[in-house]
């Protein structure tokens, strides 16, 4: 797929999962003052953030991963991350026998190899950095060998 095309990742990232009952964040992205076609990444119309988790047998029955989208003026200097408020965090529970849900569910759909997409539209108020804060429920699984892809497609 080449730069300008619909669903051309514009910026993108990887960060590892954390253990179990334990969070971490992915690197930020700048959002604002990067552009594609001499348009703010962040204003181009249809633009929206993404998480790619990778299909796996890991995440415990029953257990959730839960992801959330946090911003910042400055990547965290002077302006902390904080919550974007118009984005909902995201739940993904373990199927039955361990691993990543074989369905849709709210918030996410899973592709023909099973890795989980989720897609959040990408609100007036974002600030010029953003990344993804994931945790793992305690007891659900190690999961440090993966690499869920956060970023931004345009």
């Amino acid at each position: 797929m080449k730069q300008g095309e619909r669903g051309f990742p514009a910026l993108k990232t990887e960060t590892a999962f954390p253990a179990a009952g334990a969070s971490t964040q992915s690197a930020g992205l700048e959002v604002h003052g990067g552009s594609v076609g001499g348009q703010d990444m962040a204003r181009i119309e249809g633009g929206e953030l993404y998480l790619k988790i990778p299909e796996n047998t890991i995440l415990v029955a029953t257990k959730t991963l839960t992801l959330k989208v946090q911003h910042s003026l400055d990547d965290g200097g002077s302006d902390a991350y904080s919550d974007v408020g118009e984005i909902a965090s995201i739940a993904v529970v373990g199927k039955t026998g361990n691993g990543l849900p074989d369905a849709d569910a709210a918030g996410f759909t899973v592709d023909n190899a099973g890795n989980v997409l989720i897609h959040w539209p990408i609100p007036r108020s974002l600030k010029g950095f953003v990344r993804v804060h994931v945790a793992v429920e305690a007891a659900g699984g190690n999961l440090t060998g993966l690499s869920p892809e956060f970023g931004l497609l345009v």
